[in-house]
């Protein structure tokens, strides 16, 4: 592709590169899809410091242009901010839309903020009491990230959550209970939902009794959740049924026999 041809109505930011980590894949390049098809034409810009190699990469996914800063340091952050924020003018949207509020992204998106609305998505818990405490990261990182998520979550125009509790967290910080912060579940474009499915294996049919498998972070759950999934299930099936919970939560790996 072409750089002089680009054009965006909307810029989406993000931290990571397009392949190693979840964000981009889950919730950026869906999203990019859809408001493609109706046309809306979107353009991602990254920095892809866990994948050096992609550093300076345009690349076209999904007929979304994704663009890689040539600047990928995780030690020296102001360059490929300042490539971001160039990519942005450059492409003169409508609006950016900053996934993550922290890092590369979230600093260009803060700077560009001045010029055009704001928009900041929250995939998960950055600051203290997140992922803060379980991340690898050092004093100052801590430090910063934290500052960025309680800053640009209140400075946004409009925020997307992942889910409920993400959305609750960003009412809470920006002091709000207004129509300003919208829950958006991460997505999945048709075409990789089709591939999804036709590659996926038919159980045998000797598997009994049958296994469901709840796989989840169980962040959102209350204590009595799992009894009220199987008085549910009790309803609908008389048939000797295991459940297997795999995630945080106290009954984590454990199957649990119905019937």
């Amino acid at each position: 592709m072409e750089m002089n041809d680009l054009v965006a109505d909307v810029i989406m930011l993000g931290t990571f590169s397009a392949w190693n980590l979840g964000t981009i894949q889950a919730r950026t390049l869906p999203l990019a899809a859809e408001l493609r098809s109706q046309g809306i034409r979107p353009a991602i810009v990254v920095t892809p410091w866990d994948m050096p190699s992609e550093a300076g990469v345009v690349d076209v996914i999904d007929g979304v242009p994704v663009i890689n800063t040539r600047s990928a340091s995780a030690t020296n952050p102001l360059p490929a901010i300042r490539q971001q924020i160039a990519w942005a003018r450059k492409l003169k949207p409508s609006l950016v839309h900053v996934f993550k509020p922290k890092g590369f992204g979230g600093f260009a998106g803060r700077v560009l903020s001045r010029s055009m609305p704001l928009i900041v998505d929250s995939d998960d818990w950055e600051g203290d009491g997140g992922w803060n405490d379980a991340g690898d990261y050092g004093p100052l990182q801590r430090r910063v990230f934290q500052y960025q998520e309680q800053d640009l979550l209140c400075r946004a125009t409009y925020v997307t959550a992942a889910s409920t509790l993400l959305a609750e967290r960003a009412r809470e910080i920006r002091n709000s209970a207004g129509d300003t912060v919208k829950r958006l579940p991460n997505g999945m474009t048709y075409k990789h939902w089709r591939e999804l499915s036709s590659a996926r294996l038919t159980p045998p049919a000797s598997i009994d009794p049958p296994v469901i498998l709840l796989y989840s972070r169980f962040a959102e759950f209350n204590n009595d959740w799992l009894a009220s999934f199987v008085s549910a299930l009790s309803v609908i099936t008389d048939r000797k049924l295991i459940v297997r919970v795999v995630g945080d939560a106290e009954n984590q790996s454990k199957p649990v026999l119905l019937g």
